[in-house]
């Protein structure tokens, strides 16, 4: 009877620490401190495509998986990339 309180106690302090451990994580996050994603524009220039234009395609279609590439520009979603512009100078 006894062990099975000791391991009452022990499954509730496992549970506070990870609420608070999950609290903590989601102020900071709420808060501006941890950020979820960097930006996805990385390496080399892309001449024939702005970065202001690869960010507007970013937050239109929720993403910031852009694969780039100097005939189309993709975003992924189903398990495929999806060209969403392409380069009218070719």
């Amino acid at each position: 009877m006894r062990y099975r309180k000791q391991a009452e106690m022990i499954n509730i302090a496992r549970t506070l620490l990870v609420a608070a451990i999950l609290w903590v994580f989601f102020a900071a996050f709420a808060n501006g401190v941890v950020e979820w994603s960097r930006p996805a524009i990385t390496g080399a220039e892309v001449s024939w495509v702005s970065q202001e234009k690869l960010l507007s395609l970013a937050r239109h279609h929720g993403t910031d998986a852009l694969k780039i590439t100097e005939l189309e520009v993709s975003i992924w979603r189903s398990g495929k990339w999806v060209p969403v512009l392409k380069n009218k100078e070719i």
